[in-house]
């Protein structure tokens, strides 16, 4: 039986800039996922073309 162990590399690991932003700012993570909800979301790639090439028709 083969056993998995947390020692696995990241698959999203910190960059250099990252990290450096972070030990000068600890809420970087926080402020940047505020500055996220502040932005209006972008529509589904796929409701996008089909607003552009069939307007005024709702999926």
């Amino acid at each position: 039986m083969m056993m998995f162990t947390q020692h696995t590399k990241s698959s999203h690991p910190m960059t250099k800039g990252v990290m450096e932003r972070v030990m000068e700012n600890p809420n970087y993570f926080m402020e940047s996922i505020e500055a996220m909800k502040g932005t209006p979301r972008q529509k589904p790639v796929l409701d996008q073309i089909l607003e552009k090439n069939y307007p005024g028709k709702a999926r």
